[in-house]
């Protein structure tokens, strides 16, 4: 099944993700784009996204991507990435990928940062909280969690970790 994936170009404070382009370089360090050709072609066609900057294609990938609990995925399923753009158009991108894998996770504010939980659980460490934030594409934690949509200072916040690589978290 093919499952559309929302990729934001944009945080709520209007500064752009970049995520479209890090996932594209998660997917060409993948070898799924295997060719300049293929990757210069898939730049061209990601004009519409306000921001979008062919350097960070070279970047560090994004290689998961977290999503609300209402987003169903399986192992499997067809990834179509759907980069949404400020003004909510809709535009996909890239090749399709399979499904790795998806793990549940919760965050829990605390002291202004949260505590990560993921699967059965478990509260993951700090350096695996690094590791978390930079694969989701972030540049620290910090950056992670000041947007995390928590609906106030209690609200426990669920979603999803989809995976197109094999890595899952322990």
């Amino acid at each position: 099944m093919k499952r559309q994936i929302p990729i934001h170009t944009h945080y709520a404070n209007g500064k752009p993700t970049h995520w479209p382009e890090k996932i594209i370089s998660s997917l060409y360090q993948l070898g799924v784009i295997d060719s300049w050709t293929y990757l210069i072609d898939i730049c061209r066609e990601v004009d519409f996204i306000d921001g979008f900057i062919v350097g960070h294609v070279m970047g560090k990938g994004k290689d998961h991507h977290i999503v609300p609990p209402n987003l169903e995925c399986n192992p499997g399923d067809d990834l179509e990435f759907v980069a949404v753009n400020r003004k909510g158009e809709k535009f996909p991108f890239g090749p399709l990928v399979k499904c790795m894998g998806v793990q549940r996770i919760s965050i829990i504010p605390f002291e202004k940062m949260g505590l990560t939980i993921i699967d059965r659980g478990d509260i993951i460490p700090v350096v695996t909280e690094v590791e978390v934030a930079k694969n989701e594409g972030f540049d620290s934690v910090e950056h992670w969690y000041s947007n995390v949509p928590f609906e106030n200072d209690w609200k426990i916040w669920k979603g999803g970790i989809i995976h197109w690589t094999d890595k899952q978290y322990k």
